[in-house]
């Protein structure tokens, strides 16, 4: 008879998230740049440049590897998007192998996605 053993890991994450959806893999992020659909208020661009991050154009070649920042835009795949729209403080964290994408629908959002 066989056993499956499941390791439950931590995440130590203030607030509480409403869901985690944890998978195997990294993606590295070898230019600190990052681009945005709209523009971002200027405590949020000022926490950016601190952190060494620049800013890039939505067509640079260098998109790829860029920390995308989506304001008012919601994931359709996203199950509980009402969730997303009803709380301007949420925002979504999305890390695959090809892309590290925060989405909210508000600054506030953005601004806890980044911190």
């Amino acid at each position: 008879m066989g056993y499956i053993a499941i390791m439950k890991t931590t995440i130590n994450i203030i607030p509480k998230p409403y869901s985690i959806i944890s998978a195997d893999g990294s993606l590295n992020i070898s230019e600190k740049s990052y681009c945005c659909n709209e523009s971002l208020p200027s405590f949020i661009v000022k926490l950016l440049d601190k952190a060494g991050f620049s800013k890039i154009s939505q067509d640079s070649s260098s998109l790829a590897t860029c920390l995308k920042i989506r304001i008012n835009h919601v994931d359709k795949t996203f199950k509980d998007e009402d969730f997303l729209l009803e709380n301007p403080e949420a925002y979504i964290l999305q890390v695959t192998a090809n892309e590290t994408v925060i989405s909210a629908s508000s600054d506030k959002g953005v601004l806890y996605g980044l911190v």
